[in-house]
Parts: structure tokens; sequence; C-alpha cells
């Protein structure tokens, strides 16, 4: 739920206070971030939970003065102002994901629903709240319910989800970004970062990357940080609250997918990888492009594309680079990054 306009003033279209978000807060008051080094090199961040302190809400007339503000949940419950810093975060959480607090039921049904249709009940997914309007929420409140009722079963509830008529319907776009199809259809959306990579193994094979290193490599990091496979998953990944961010990539995510060398160093039709065994297996074109098609995209190319591919190969007139070219082309086209 989005309150973060309560920060300064009382929400203007919505119920929150000012200082329902301070209490919120509070509950963190005692948290600090400190540096963490080895070898006197900066590897990272450490929470640090401090025994005593509280949050202190900013006068509106003098930022620089302010009152302390002690920790209570949304709908005015108490965490205990004398609770450690612990203690006070773990009866959030209780609090938080108790059967009483219907919103929560509420947030994780629009949420799984949104992760599996394209588009949730309320847009962005976490713009909820008392006063704001959702997309059928008869359904929604069923859903919720349902899930509530279930003790929160988490499969129950995507049971529930995929057996609807709704995300059983084939996929559709909207005329623009803001266009909500109102479930006619599911609204494709792009691959997080773990899935993605996950896609690109299955196609390509194991990414070895090389040993880490600290600089980046050609359209993205490359390296440090856990290897090539976290920098990969933090550089796709996004905050589905942002529309914008959900379904369009940025040019570092274009750039990594085009130009990253461990990438096309498995697109390369050399030793015993994907291509090489794909182009050995089937001498005939038409079958390796089958083949290549139903390994990167799950199905067999239309007419027209195995048309224009069987023209681009006699055109290069080399097979093997002919088809690191459309492997290419594949694993950068939006369907291959889209989940569909």
């Amino acid at each position: 739920m989005q309150i973060q306009c309560a920060q300064c003033h009382d929400h203007p279209s919505d119920v929150w206070k000012r200082n329902q978000f301070h209490e919120f807060a509070a509950h963190f008051a005692r948290l600090q971030d400190r540096f963490v080094r080895e070898d006197k090199k900066f590897v990272g961040l450490q929470l640090v939970s401090r025994p005593f302190g509280e949050h202190q809400m900013p006068s509106k007339d003098n930022p620089r003065k302010g009152s302390q503000i002690n920790p209570r949940t949304l709908d005015g419950k108490s965490t205990g102002a004398r609770l450690s810093d612990k203690a006070r975060r773990e009866k959030l959480a209780d609090q938080i994901v108790s059967k009483e607090n219907y919103w929560f039921a509420g947030a994780y049904a629009n949420r799984m629903w949104g992760e599996l249709m394209g588009q949730s009940f309320y847009q962005p997914v976490d713009d909820m709240g008392p006063q704001k309007d959702a997309v059928f929420p008869e359904v929604l409140t069923r859903l919720a319910g349902s899930f509530r009722g279930s003790n929160h079963d988490v499969k129950g509830l995507f049971r529930a989800i995929m057996n609807t008529e709704a995300y059983q319907r084939q996929i559709r776009l909207g005329e623009s970004l803001d266009d909500h199809l109102f479930f006619s259809g599911i609204y494709p959306t792009r691959l997080r970062g773990d899935a993605l990579y996950q896609s690109l193994v299955g196609v390509l094979g194991a990414l070895n990357a090389g040993k880490p290193g600290p600089g980046r490599g050609f359209g993205g990091p490359f390296g440090g940080g856990g290897g090539f496979e976290n920098v990969f998953k933090r550089e796709f990944n996004f905050d589905p609250s942002t529309k914008s961010d959900e379904v369009e990539g940025s040019i570092s995510q274009a750039l990594m997918m085009m130009n990253n060398p461990a990438i096309n160093q498995r697109i390369q039709a050399k030793g015993t990888n994907l291509l090489v065994r794909l182009l050995k297996e089937n001498p005939k074109d038409a079958d390796a492009l089958g083949a290549l098609y139903q390994r990167a995209l799950a199905r067999r190319p239309t007419e027209r594309e195995l048309k224009r591919s069987l023209d681009y190969i006699t055109k290069v007139g080399n097979r093997a680079e002919a088809y690191e070219d459309i492997l290419w082309v594949l694993i950068n086209s939006t369907e291959f990054q889209t989940r569909r």
C-alpha cells in the first residue's frame, strides 16, 4: 500500500494521516546501516540493531525539530514502545500477516493475480487503500476471502487462479501501457531476472563468464558482486509497482543481451555447444530451424519466419554463421524475454 504521500502531509486521496506514516516508520527507528569492509575495501552494508532510540516526526514549521513517535500499525494497534528493536519488528510482522488484517490477504491475492495475469485488480499493484478503485472488486474480495479462510494456502490460491477462464484465455496487448484489458486476456509481461537467466541457460547451456572482475562487460555490469549470474539477475530486476519498468526494458539491459561476451560465446557454433549439435543432427535447414525455434521459443517457426530464415541462410553462404545470427535474433526478441 502506497502511503508515502503522508510523509509530509495528510494523504490527499486516501485516509492516511501524517502521524500514521510516522507511527509505522517508528518500527524501524533503531535500525542503522553501517559499511562493511574487508582488507580495507568496501564490500557492502550491514544492518545493525541499536538498543535504544526512537523515531522523531519532523515539525512542519521547523524540520530541524521533531516530536517522538511511538510505533503503531496503520490500524492504530501499538506494537510496544518499550520492546526491543527485534521484538517490536517481529510483533509488527505478526500483525501484518494476521488473519485479522484483511489487507494482507487482499494484497497477496492482488499481487499473485497480477503476476499470473499480467495485470492486477489495482494498478500499480501496490496502489491499494480504502479509497482506491479496483477492477472487479467483488472478484478480489472473494479470492482474498478464500485465501484468508484457507489459512493463507499459497498453492490453493494459485490453483484457484489457474483454473479460472480468465487465466486460460489468449494473450492480448492493450492499445497503450495504461490500457487495462479487464482480464479479457492475459497481458504479456517481461520475465524477471532469474527467470530470464534460466531461459538463457535452457537455450545456450551454462554461461561461463570466466573469473569475476571489478570492471564492466559490454552492455552492462560484468564480473564482481557474485559472478555473472548474480550481476545478470540484478541488471534485469525491476519494480512491479512501476508499470513502465514492468513492460519496457532499459538500454543497459538491451546492450547486455546483444553484446555480452559470455552470452555471445555460447551463441557461436564451436566445440560441442547447442548450434554444433543442432546442425549436425539436422542436415536439412527446415528441420534445423524448427528445432532451433522449439529450443528458443517453444514453438515452430511460421511459414513467413521459415522463408525469411531460409533466404537469409542462402544469402550469408555460411551455414554456421547464419544460424548464429538467427539464434542471436531469437534470444533478443520480445517473445523470448516476455512471459507468455
